[in-house]
């Protein structure tokens, strides 16, 4: 991998569902992600932000700075229920429309 021809991603996204991503997180540091999304399923949605190579919980993220982890974690909790996916998109649209007032 070249990283001058190919940067790195702004965000890495990883759930874990039955195993720990743990062992990802060094791979994310070394490409120097500034941005990492992990979901485990008793703890929810937590965001990351690398500084000075390690990371660290933020409320917010950095590439959508009006989406936080609580907001991401209604969205998923909504995912859980028996809505259906039309109204889970309706609902972030209003959201999005929202932000923008």
């Amino acid at each position: 991998m070249n990283l001058l021809n190919d940067p790195p991603p702004d965000l890495a996204i990883e759930i874990e569902l039955s195993s720990s991503s743990c062992r990802k997180i060094d791979i994310y540091v070394h490409l120097a992600i500034p941005e990492l999304w992990r979901y485990i399923r008793k703890q929810g949605v937590v965001i990351y932000q690398l500084q000075n190579g390690q990371y660290q919980i933020s409320d917010y993220s950095l590439a959508l700075p009006l989406v936080s982890a609580t907001q991401l974690n209604q969205w998923v909790e909504l995912t859980a229920s028996e809505a259906n996916d039309n109204a889970i998109i309706r609902q972030v649209r209003q959201w999005v429309q929202d932000q923008r007032s």
